[in-house]
C-alpha cells in the first residue's frame, strides 16, 4: 500500500517537487529499555545492525522494481517487529521508493546504531544537495 502510495506521488517529482519521507531504519523504544536483561539487551544489539543494514541494502543495491520487491522483504524479516514494533518509522522508506521508480538510490550516511535505534538518510535521483 505505501509502495502504490509513492506510485501515485511520482508525478509530482516532474513538477520539481520533493518527495520527503521521515522515519528511522530501526526503532524500538522498548528494547533499549534498562528494565531489560543482559541477555536481551544482547539480543537487541545484534538485530539493529543486521536490521539497519537490510535497509540500506533494501533502498540503494537494485532499482525499480526489483528495489520494491527487496523492500517488500524487509517486511517478512524474522527481525521485523524487533525493529520496528509499530512500522509508521519504516513506512516512509516505502513510499519514497515506491515514488523512486527506477532512479537510483545512494545512501548518504547511515548512522552508527545505538541500542535499539538505527537511521539512514537516502536520496532517489534528482538533485543531491
Amino acid at each position: 500500500m505505501h509502495l502504490k502510495l509513492g506510485h501515485a506521488l511520482s508525478p509530482l517529482r516532474n513538477e520539481n517537487i520533493m518527495i520527503v519521507g521521515g522515519g528511522m531504519t530501526v526503532h524500538n523504544l522498548r528494547a533499549s529499555m534498562p528494565v531489560l536483561g543482559a541477555e536481551a539487551r544482547d539480543h537487541v544489539y545484534l538485530f539493529t545492525p543486521a536490521f539497519n543494514d537490510a535497509a540500506v541494502q533494501a533502498a540503494t543495491t537494485s532499482k525499480g522494481e526489483k528495489r520494491e520487491e527487496e523492500i517488500k522483504e524487509l517486511y517478512k524479516r524474522e527481525d521485523l517487529r524487533f525493529a520496528h514494533p509499530t512500522l509508521e518509522h519504516l513506512m516512509p522508506l516505502a513510499v519514497c521508493v515506491g515514488a523512486a521508480g527506477d532512479d537510483e538510490g545512494e545512501c548518504l550516511f547511515k548512522t552508527v546504531e545505538y541500542g535499539a535505534l538505527g537511521w539512514a538518510s537516502f536520496v532517489f535521483g534528482g538533485n543531491k544537495q
